[in-house]
């Protein structure tokens, strides 16, 4: 529900709902009953948005991201603060963390502050169970709720997303072409993304009649690299390692590195984000570009088109591109 919203139930202009909202200008007690009746049968709260159209104030969009130091959210709102001041918005930047609780009181907190639309940035704000997730289907009750690369069938909710899935077995499919045979897929977390990277790794190994392995790793970047060279040490061959972003496939460069094992040559490495890792390591890293800049233009069109009453998709799915480099082989 939105001042247009208001505008088209009770019949009267977009201004009149303004002076209504603001307390302005002239407007006949009729008119005013009217508009006020829809306002109270929706339980409309007038934010900035509304607000701003009689005042020619700001109106603000709520960005809500996990950790703004992981390199993939970093993109995302290093893409996302220009589009946002380019449509004359202020943003509002919250870091929840990744505790779920953190996570539904940092909304609420976006919501007090009246902020128009609201921004999640990563799938990991999705849980499996729809009941924690409630918290985002009310929000979007009352403004728009844009996810990026996540997933909830909800109105006024509109998603993102880059197939994953799809690539993650472009991938794999690339390291097994170049003669692997003992890939490892290695991940940090269980997110809707990560499940779905996994199933595209799955799937390749399937077709190559491959065993599929996978090892989860830890958030930090030294403790990742122990995880790796204790697969390095282990008696099970593994020649390649598919990884869940850049970050992670440094990791394994760097332990490669350490225990003299030649990369492409003896292992293969693979990572996902095409990240500015990717080239600046040693070899240069295959990646995958999941095109962030692409994903943040779509979501703020998504935003501003709801804001303006108009026709947008809730689910709208990309694709990136394989970027190979000299971590990997030819086939």
């Amino acid at each position: 529900m939105n001042i247009y919203d208001i505008s088209h139930q009770s019949g009267v202009s977009i201004a009149t709902v303004s002076r209504v909202i603001n307390n302005s200008g002239y407007v006949s007690e009729k008119t005013r009953a009217k508009v006020m009746k829809v306002i109270e049968e929706n339980n409309y709260s007038p934010n900035a948005f509304a607000r701003g159209m009689a005042n020619s104030t700001m109106s603000t969009v709520g960005i809500l991201c996990s950790d703004a130091g992981d390199l993939y959210q970093a993109q995302c709102i290093h893409f996302l603060e220009p589009l946002v001041k380019k449509e004359q918005f202020a943003a509002i930047l919250s870091c929840t963390g990744y505790d779920e609780t953190h996570q539904e009181k940092d909304l609420q907190m976006l919501l007090d502050r009246n902020v128009d639309a609201i921004i999640l940035i990563g799938s990991h704000f999705i849980s499996q169970d729809p009941k924690k997730n409630e918290y985002i289907v009310q929000a979007a009750k009352r403004i728009p709720v844009c996810l990026l690369n996540g997933y909830l069938d909800a109105e006024n909710v509109f998603c993102i997303l880059h197939d994953d899935q799809e690539a993650e077995y472009k991938l794999t499919e690339l390291v097994l072409e170049g003669g692997a045979e003992s890939p490892i897929f290695l991940y940090r977390n269980d997110s809707p993304s990560t499940r779905k990277k996994k199933k595209g790794c799955m799937d390749a190994c399937k077709e190559h009649n491959i065993v599929f392995r996978e090892q989860k790793v830890s958030e930090s970047f030294e403790e990742t690299c122990n995880v790796i060279e204790d697969l390095l040490a282990s008696e099970k061959k593994c020649d390649a390692f598919i990884a869940c972003d850049d970050e992670i496939a440094v990791a394994a460069l760097k332990s490669c590195a350490k225990h003299k094992i030649q990369v492409p040559e003896n292992i293969q490495v693979t990572g996902f984000n095409n990240s500015v890792l990717s080239q600046v390591c040693t070899p240069e890293l295959t990646s995958f570009d999941n095109r962030v800049e692409y994903m943040c233009w779509s979501g703020m069109l998504a935003i501003m088109q709801a804001l303006k009453n108009e026709d947008h998709p809730f689910k709208t799915l990309y694709n990136g591109k394989l970027i190979v480099r000299d971590s990997t082989r030819k086939s």
